[in-house]
């Protein structure tokens, strides 16, 4: 159960937390920041059988949406279902009659059907943070591809917290302070491209 008004401990109450590693405390997700982002946790009321991973397992995920009486979202309340033993027993009976290279280039597991089956990957499976610093690691991994030495212009910097802004990720407390410390600037810097970002939306008539 997480409490969207606290995205950086979101989670208020877990039930079998060792399925997906996570306590109560631990942040909301990346795929939830940007449903908030796009307002979609406002017009839809769940998503149903989507991929999770957790310590290197694939597992079945659905997510509940909570509204309060404004409509507004106010909650998520998240069940994550480990297949992986059936996923195994199902690869396994397909690698009797077939080569496993033929069965690894051939087919994916399919989450909305609960088995293998021939077709492409789906989306990247949602991660499931721990901490603050892991989901900044995973944030960051979807924006930033540079070597780890390489200096950072100004243009580029801004470029990428544009990007951590469009996912959401400025909403969670200490975000600011954290991608501060990964960019090589000062706080300042950050809250100075936040409100020109702020300044650029609002001459687009944005939000």
């Amino acid at each position: 159960m997480h409490d969207l008004s606290e995205p950086d401990k979101s989670i208020i109450a877990i039930a079998n937390g060792q399925v997906s590693g996570r306590t109560v405390g631990a942040p909301i997700t990346s795929m939830a920041l940007q449903a908030i982002v796009n307002h979609s946790h406002e017009t839809e009321d769940y998503r149903l059988n989507y991929a999770g991973l957790a310590s290197g397992k694939l597992m079945r995920s659905s997510t509940l949406f909570i509204r309060d009486e404004s409509g507004a979202g106010a909650g998520l309340l998240c069940i994550n279902f480990d297949d992986s033993r059936y996923r195994e027993l199902s690869e396994r009976i397909l690698k009797l009659r077939h080569p496993d290279i033929f069965v690894e280039s051939n087919f994916v597991y399919d989450e909305s059907a609960g088995a293998l089956a021939a077709v492409p990957p789906a989306e990247e499976p949602e991660q499931f943070p721990r901490s603050l610093e892991s989901l900044t690691d995973e944030v960051f991994d979807q924006v930033l591809d540079l070597p780890a030495q390489e200096r950072l212009s100004h243009r580029r910097r801004y470029e990428i917290v544009r990007e951590l802004d469009s996912k959401g990720f400025f909403r969670v407390r200490g975000a600011v302070k954290e991608v501060a410390r990964r960019l090589g600037c000062s706080t300042a810097t950050i809250y100075r491209y936040l409100a020109r970002l702020a300044e650029e939306t609002k001459v687009r008539g944005g939000p």
